[in-house]
């Protein structure tokens, strides 16, 4: 009877928890149907203050998330985050972030903010946040007088800031805001805090636009091969990165350039692992050279063969010294003195020691990398010695397994990888 996979509860799994509840309890309309809403938006009876400040923000910020901790009782009895509880707390931070949502649209006319790739420096006064609330108040005190017709509330850009852009407010008003509402969970979830922050910033987190891969050119590596097409695609992936490294050897030899000595080592490795056959310097007994009288069979022969089904006996092979050597065209020097098959007469296994010895320091030299990000983040990515296309899928997978983001740079000879920390 086969059994049933170890089941594991990791942060990605947490936060498509929380995402699927969150995606599953949303109305077309934009609600949010949960009997774990705070109150005044579970009836609808929320009031917005007449000329409400930070503070009041943050009151009702806080409110909303203590409300949580008293209505779920696992954070009451501040139990783990597991298989056995992961539904209740997807559902309670799921119904938080739901009813933030609501208090900032009722405070500032839109939803939560996208909070940026890259955070400017902002004040913790909040200007932008107390500029953006009074022209919301502004605003629905002029509908309800009369004054102007109700139309789209703009937010941005804001006449006080004549010196920002409308995007440069709009980031600054987000790392006001989700200044505030970071304080605002850590000190009323506790521990709870971190995956409820986790949330947020996989929600709300702006997404770099990144290039798509272009198929025809080079096969997906680094962090998109490890995360998107690794598990699907692998197949794909080997075929594209051969048929890449073949084109770039025909663009090198059309420039006249030879293949450095790791690349030729390479595809020697790859014909002994049984790619191609390999050349040991001495023919085969089927790939000695026959002349023209030799590969034809005479009629006779033939006919003997196939005579009352008894096959003759073969003829005698010519021994190496007796066989026709064929030109190899115009050497230099010594050269031309040398027989054919001389030049890979050397030992089979001399390539292949320095192939492997060649992948041993190109992987040392990842690990050395690593070591380096890790101690010093800053450093955001390491350029690893240029190589071929072999030794650089090994080095992409050394550096994935260990959970580092990688990718290939540079044409030709100058190619390499790049190693980079991975981003959560």
């Amino acid at each position: 009877m086969s059994q049933y996979p170890q089941l594991h509860l990791t942060n990605d799994s947490f936060i498509y928890a929380c995402q699927s509840e969150f995606a599953a309890r949303t109305k077309k309309d934009g609600s949010f149907n949960s009997h774990l809403r705070y109150e005044d938006f579970l009836t609808s009876t929320f009031c917005r203050p007449a000329n409400p400040t930070m503070k009041d923000v943050a009151r009702l910020f806080t409110a909303i998330a203590k409300h949580q901790t008293q209505a779920t009782p696992q954070f009451r009895r501040n139990e783990p985050i597991n298989l056995e509880t992961v539904s209740y707390f997807t559902c309670a931070i799921a119904t938080l972030f739901a009813d933030l949502e609501s208090a900032c649209k009722e405070f500032f006319g839109t939803g939560l903010p996208i909070i940026p790739e890259n955070p400017p420096e902002y004040s913790t006064e909040a200007p932008i946040s107390m500029s953006l609330l009074n022209a919301r108040s502004a605003y629905l005190a002029q509908i309800q007088t009369g004054e102007t017709e109700q139309a789209v509330f703009e937010a941005f850009p804001r006449a006080e800031f004549p010196n920002l852009t409308a995007e440069q407010q709009a980031q600054l008003w987000s790392c006001e805001l989700w200044d505030l509402i970071a304080d605002v969970l850590h000190s009323s979830l506790g521990e709870y805090a971190d995956a409820a922050m986790g949330f947020a910033y996989w929600k709300y987190q702006e997404v770099p636009q990144k290039p798509e891969i272009d198929w025809r050119i080079r096969p997906p590596v680094g962090e998109a091969y490890a995360k998107a097409f690794k598990p699907l695609l692998r197949k794909h992936s080997d075929r594209g990165e051969r048929s890449f490294d073949k084109r770039d050897r025909f663009d090198r030899k059309d420039r006249g350039e030879r293949p450095d000595r790791g690349e030729r080592n390479d595809r020697h490795e790859r014909g002994n692992r049984g790619d191609r056959p390999a050349f040991t310097g001495e023919a085969s007994a089927s790939e000695q050279p026959k002349s023209a009288h030799e590969t034809r069979k005479p009629r006779n022969e033939v006919g003997s063969q196939q005579r009352d089904g008894m096959p003759t006996l073969a003829q005698p092979r010519p021994e190496r010294s007796e066989l026709p050597r064929q030109p190899r065209g115009e050497r230099r020097g010594e050269q031309a003195d040398r027989p054919r098959g001389g030049r890979d007469a050397r030992p089979q296994n001399s390539g292949a020691q320095s192939s492997e010895q060649q992948l041993n320091e190109a992987l040392e030299e990842v690990r050395q990398a690593i070591a380096s990000l890790s101690t010093n983040p800053a450093m955001g990515e390491i350029q690893l010695k240029p190589n071929n296309s072999f030794i650089r899928r090994q080095q992409h997978s050394l550096a994935v397994e260990l959970g580092f983001d990688t990718e290939s740079r540079g044409e030709g000879r100058d190619r390499g990888v790049v190693i980079r920390t991975a981003q959560v």
